[in-house]
């Protein structure tokens, strides 16, 4: 698995799990990011949860405000 260094410490949600999202959200955090993740199946959220992903409630607006990146 290749690893995103470039958002290193900073931000970045990943909207939507299916196929490449998970590999994602595991790349940023390998590359040392703050991976927030959603998905509007509760089922795959819940997975991701299970394997030490943050969920991140796309309707809270003040958490907005520090996302360096959104995939």
């Amino acid at each position: 698995m290749i690893s995103v260094a470039e958002y290193k410490n900073k931000t970045v949600v990943v909207l939507g799990l299916a196929r490449t999202g998970i590999s994602s959200a595991r790349a940023l955090s390998q590359g040392g990011a703050r991976v927030l993740v959603w998905d509007d199946n509760f089922e795959v959220l819940n997975s991701a949860k299970t394997h030490g992903f943050e969920t991140f409630d796309i309707n809270e607006k003040y958490r907005w405000s520090n996302v360096s990146l959104l995939v």
